[in-house]
């Protein structure tokens, strides 16, 4: 994705303990939309899914854990703007949740983040 507002990427990778203008609410919209786009692409492929499966699987895909790794996996760590002594994993995992809030605000879509959420996942990863 190119952004056509660089401002909007700069705040997406502006951690808290960086500066007032941060990506904290564009994380909270990109947590929504991750855990929206793969309970969505769960239903889809298994209308039948249990409530609790799909929980579970929304959480796997969404946690601190997966987040942090899929922000690693990505490189954001070498781009992220943060204060020193500050957590890492924290600190990547706010920017890769921001990065997608960031993509739906630059794009004026949702969809647009979705399809690079799903794109960095290499589609639908159904053993997950």
């Amino acid at each position: 994705y190119e952004f056509k507002d660089v401002g909007i990427l700069r705040r997406a990778m502006t951690h808290p303990s960086f500066s007032e203008e941060n990506h904290r609410a564009l994380g909270v919209a990109g947590v929504y939309l991750i855990q929206s786009a793969v309970a969505v692409r769960y239903l889809s492929n298994d209308p039948e899914i249990s409530g609790s499966d799909l929980s579970s699987k929304v959480v796997k895909m969404s946690d601190g854990s997966a987040c942090a790794r899929d922000a690693l996996a990505l490189g954001l760590e070498k781009v992220v703007r943060v204060a020193p002594k500050t957590n890492a994993t924290s600190a990547v995992c706010g920017a890769y949740r921001a990065l997608y809030g960031a993509i739906a605000l630059d794009s004026g879509t949702v969809d647009s983040a979705v399809s690079v959420f799903w794109n960095n996942h290499g589609g639908f990863v159904s053993a997950i």
